[in-house]
């Protein structure tokens, strides 16, 4: 067995000492783990299991946390998703101006700039929060093949989601990713993450 495989029995043993210059060793070998199969000094400890399980499970997640490539993606994708949907909402309200002989000039001259830019975010903000809120996933997640969750790796509540979706509108949020760990603020806020879910 290699020495990694030792320590996984050895991290959840309550005979485990540390040894600055060895590491983690048998606390009644004093020396480190030579086993072939199982441990004969075995003897789980409950709180390092939960632990290492804990630890394992951390370390999964951090391998299946896209990158900044990916998460590029995503927003040049959701931006165009976007972008449609906006196109589409003044579609349909040049259709109910032409069905009520409405005239274009006094709609759009009673709109100020304000109430557009209100529009736009509420699109957006309705696309993220609906569509992560149910399935963990934009449009552009779905392409992709990643999904949103919470921190921890479970299913991220639809709190987090809002929290999340509102965060998106700081300004230069959209750079935060570019980090080392490629988490946004809309991620680190929400204390959500983006994993791959091939």
């Amino acid at each position: 067995m290699t020495r990694e495989e030792h320590l996984q029995s050895c991290k959840i043993c309550k005979n485990q000492k540390y040894d600055p210059n060895q590491g983690i060793i048998c606390g009644l070998t004093n020396s480190i783990a030579t086993f072939q199969d199982q441990c004969e000094f075995l003897e789980e400890d409950s709180y390092l299991k939960e632990k290492k399980v804990k630890e394992d499970a951390q370390k999964e997640l951090a391998q299946k946390t896209v990158g900044k490539g990916v998460r590029l993606a995503n927003y040049i994708l959701d931006f165009l998703f976007i972008i449609v949907l906006n196109i589409l909402f003044y579609m349909l309200i040049a259709v109910i101006i032409l069905v009520t002989n409405s005239s274009v000039e006094n709609f759009m001259g009673s709109i100020s700039d304000f109430i557009l830019y209100l529009i736009s975010f509420l699109i957006s903000f309705i696309y993220y929060t609906a569509l992560e809120g149910f399935s963990g996933r934009t449009m552009a997640k779905f392409i992709t093949r990643t999904k949103v969750v919470a921190e921890n790796g479970e299913k991220v509540t639809f709190n987090a989601i809002v929290l999340r979706s509102l965060c998106r509108f700081i300004p230069f949020d959209a750079f935060s990713f570019l980090n080392d760990d490629a988490r946004g603020w809309h991620d680190t806020m929400s204390k959500t993450r983006v994993i791959s879910v091939k």
